[in-house]
């Protein structure tokens, strides 16, 4: 393996190829290294690196009229074991990422954050510099070409994925109620340790399960929380063809156990030094999702991943989204988002990506929530489109309009630009 190592970065030594030597058209704005890049992922060793930067205001309504700017930025290294001829079958993935400046995630009234990249990695309290952290550091194992484990520490929070509605705010939409369904949040945290399984089941159907600590571990190791409740996470996947066009649907559940969460209809008590809350020990939410293309004019032009951030296809499509959460401890009772979204919108652009989408969030009808000056219900409205400048960098035009939780707030306006560059 050394040897094999040593011949690969041989190669950057060789001149840098043509495609990498202008910038309009480099996949990465760093080149190739002279070669080393290419040649280490030949030999299993890929490395990415993604700088965002969102800059986003509040032009009317909401809590206050601020504008903020803050970025992310991401390094993912993955290690192909069969490939550098040590483990068949078996890979590493280390990711790491910081964050820096600041959002108006709280400045907008809404429950869930509208710049959902600026919201992680998880700090406490919120939003917190983070100079870097190690998000996912996980090993995994194909047996028999279908079946997947992953053990180690994982990123959980969008195990959903749909064609036109994920990228964790790095892609597509920016708002949180289109990256994940805002009833699955109590039970799913950003980063923890778990292990996972996932069998494909046929060309078509899928089946995925994982047990996970649901105390976020973003910032630290993990091991200090495995005493503070676990969530069991599983899914069935499913893709097809209509007609051509291909589509997918889901449909999934947790249930975490061993928590403490507080109890929406438990009692209130006045002790000394404050208010004591009842608290239940365990809490779940049922969720699912679907995607359609409606329109592309070449469905067969190239392979349709819905986990991988992006529409595949030059089209349109639809999407919908649908969560219900445990009416004693989830504070949302169900949540609903619909959209559309797809690629090529101007002729002559067919790289660049869109989307439209509108979610309405339900809050439960308890004590507790009654109590507290909230809206018993919130909703929001999602435009993007993204500008692809070159191969490595792109740039988001996005508008959202959020009907807020807190009473007597006008709805908030909100403006954005987003700036991704792959290093």
């Amino acid at each position: 393996m050394l040897t094999s190592l040593i011949v690969a970065l041989a190669v950057a030594a060789e001149p840098e190829r043509a495609a990498d030597q202008s910038l309009w058209s480099r996949t990465q704005l760093s080149g190739d290294w002279w070669g080393s890049r290419s040649a280490l992922a030949t030999h299993g060793i890929t490395l990415d690196m993604m700088l965002t930067n969102i800059g986003q205001g509040v032009a009317s309504g909401g809590l206050r009229r601020e504008f903020e700017v803050g970025g992310n930025f991401n390094l993912e290294l993955n290690a192909d074991l069969g490939t550098l001829g040590l483990i068949p079958g078996g890979s590493v993935l280390v990711h790491g990422e910081s964050r820096y400046g600041e959002t108006v995630n709280a400045d907008t009234g809404a429950l869930t954050p509208v710049n959902t990249r600026g919201y992680f990695p998880q700090t406490t309290p919120s939003e917190e510099t983070v100079p870097f952290a190690v998000t996912e550091l996980s090993y995994s194992q194909t047996l028999f070409e279908i079946v997947d484990i992953t053990v180690g520490k994982m990123i959980v929070v969008d195990g959903d994925p749909l064609e036109f509605a994920g990228g964790r705010g790095v892609t597509q939409f920016l708002n949180s109620n289109f990256i994940y369904n805002a009833a699955t949040s109590q039970t799913s945290p950003y980063a923890t340790l778990g292990i996972s399984l996932s069998v494909q089941a046929t060309s078509w159907l899928s089946v995925s399960g994982a047990l996970y600590q649901t105390t976020d571990s973003s910032t630290t190791s993990g091991f200090e929380n495995f005493d503070n409740g676990w969530t069991w996470w599983g899914q069935l996947s499913s893709t097809y063809t209509l007609g051509e066009l291909p589509g997918g649907v889901n449909l999934g559940g947790m249930y975490a156990f061993d928590n403490e969460f507080t109890s929406l209809n438990g009692t209130i008590a006045i002790v000394p030094g404050g208010v004591q809350l009842a608290t239940v020990s365990d809490s779940w939410c049922l969720f699912g999702g679907a995607w359609q293309y409606v329109y592309a004019p070449n469905p067969k032009a190239a392979t349709v991943d819905p986990s991988d951030d992006l529409a595949d296809l030059e089209g349109l499509g639809v999407f919908a989204r649908l969560g219900f959460g445990d009416p004693d401890a989830n504070v949302v009772d169900w949540s609903l988002s619909v959209g559309l979204g797809g690629r090529g919108l101007i002729p002559g652009r067919p790289n660049d990506t869109y989307g439209l989408a509108y979610y309405l969030t339900q809050a439960q009808r308890s004590q507790l929530i009654s109590a507290l000056p909230f809206n018993d219900s919130t909703q929001g409205v999602e435009a993007y489109y993204d500008l692809v400048v070159t191969p490595a960098i792109d740039l988001t035009f996005d508008v959202q309009v959020i009907d807020g939780i807190v009473r007597r707030e006008d709805p908030a306006l909100v403006l954005g630009l987003r700036l991704n560059v792959a290093f």
